[in-house]
C-alpha cells in the first residue's frame, strides 16, 4: 500500500514567491515555520520545523496574491523528494510539499464586514491542483 499525504498548519516565514512554468503554469513557493510544544524534565519547551511548500495554478495565485508573512495555513498535500548533481558535481536533495489545498487560516485581528466577505470569496476560490510531480523542474 502506498499512502504520502501530510496536512500540516504553519505559519509563512515570508512572502511567497509567484513564477510561472514554461508552459504557462503558475508555481509558487513558500515556507512554513511549524511549532512543537512539549515537556522535558518539568520545562515547556519549543521546537520549530521550516517546510518549504509549492503549490500551482490558480491556487498559486491566490496564494500569491492573499498571504504575506506570518499568515496561517494549512496545507494539504504530498511529500515530495527531488535529487540532482548541481554544476560543480555535488550531489544534492530538498525534500518539499507539493500542495494539492491550501486554507487560509483568518486573521486574529478584528476584520471588517468587506474584509469577511474577500475572505469568503477567497477560501471560494481555492482550488485542488492537477500539476504532476514530473512535470516539475525541481532543481531551481
Amino acid at each position: 500500500m502506498e499512502l504520502n499525504t501530510v496536512i500540516i498548519a504553519g505559519n509563512l516565514c515570508k512572502d511567497p514567491e509567484l513564477k510561472y512554468l514554461a508552459g504557462g503554469t503558475a508555481i509558487c513557493g513558500f515556507a512554513i515555520a511549524v511549532n512543537k510544544t512539549y515537556t522535558a524534565n518539568n520545562e515547556k519547551k519549543q521546537e520549530v520545523t521550516f517546510l518549504i511548500v509549492n503549490t500551482f495554478g490558480k491556487t498559486a495565485e491566490n496564494v500569491s496574491k492573499y498571504l504575506t508573512k506570518g499568515s496561517g495555513v494549512i496545507v494539504e498535500g504530498s511529500v515530495e523528494q527531488s535529487r540532482w548533481t548541481d554544476t560543480a558535481g555535488n550531489n544534492k536533495e530538498k525534500v518539499r510539499i507539493v500542495a494539492r489545498k491550501v486554507n487560509f487560516m483568518p486573521k486574529k485581528q478584528d476584520k471588517s464586514m468587506e474584509e469577511k466577505i474577500a475572505d469568503e470569496e477567497l477560501i471560494e476560490a481555492q482550488t485542488t491542483n492537477s500539476i504532476k510531480p514530473e512535470d516539475i523542474d525541481w532543481a531551481e
